[in-house]
């Protein structure tokens, strides 16, 4: 179970993440293309657990809910979640999003079958041509994430070899978080328990401002 003041480190290192992360070259699809069929993977936040994901928002601008799909448990692993993802789920999707598809994967004893899961995925991504957004895993849980260096480095080598795969940087973030506690939004502040309602996942506001700032990044850079 995470802390207020760790979910305060994630999701702000996620906010000032965005700035930095998801390149694309001048002459990749449009933004409207990329969204229009997505497909969703991961845990608790990519499920929509308190709140639409930050992926379905940013894709609801350019498409409609029934042609989103998401594949997402909370509290699993990547390599749990990867396994219900075959030929079928893939076959007519425009990009894959998975912000926290391996943060579990972290507290493992061992991280071969996620990492076979994560080359699989990759190759799979990279056959169809389509673009893929994946999240580092943040080092939230000092003494249970034994795994979290060595799949954040095969998930970054993974991505070196194929040019439309994005690794969002949360670990290194981690050092520029905001320390103030509350997130000023479109003129209101907003404090930690408004961020992350129940202590866990977060609510609307948090991730309807990660959108934002994923779908600002990304117009800049068609």
């Amino acid at each position: 179970m995470k802390t207020i003041f760790q979910w305060k480190r994630i999701i702000l290192s996620i906010v000032t993440s965005t700035a930095t992360v998801l390149s694309a070259s001048e002459s990749g699809p449009s933004l409207e293309r990329v969204m229009r069929r997505p497909l969703i993977v991961g845990a608790s936040v990519s499920a929509d657990w308190a709140s639409k994901s930050p992926g379905k928002l940013l894709a609801l601008r350019y498409t409609d809910e029934n042609q989103i799909k998401t594949i997402a448990f909370g509290g699993k692993s990547g390599s749990f979640v990867l396994k219900k993802v075959g030929e079928e789920q893939l076959r007519d999707r425009t990009v894959v999003i998975g912000l926290d598809l391996f943060f579990w994967d972290a507290t493992l004893r061992s991280a071969d079958d996620s990492l076979k899961e994560m080359k699989k995925l990759i190759a799979a991504v990279k056959a169809r041509d389509i673009p893929i957004i994946l999240g580092e895993v943040p080092n939230l849980l000092p003494g249970m994430q034994p795994q979290a260096a060595l799949i954040n480095r095969e998930l970054q080598k993974a991505c070196d070899n194929y040019a439309k795969c994005t690794v969002v940087p949360f670990t290194d973030m981690l050092v520029k978080v905001l320390s103030e506690g509350a997130l000023n939004y479109k003129g209101t502040r907003y404090n930690l328990r408004q961020l992350i309602p129940d202590g866990l996942h977060i609510g609307p506001i948090a991730s309807q401002y990660i959108a934002d700032t994923l779908y600002e990044t990304l117009n800049k850079q068609e």
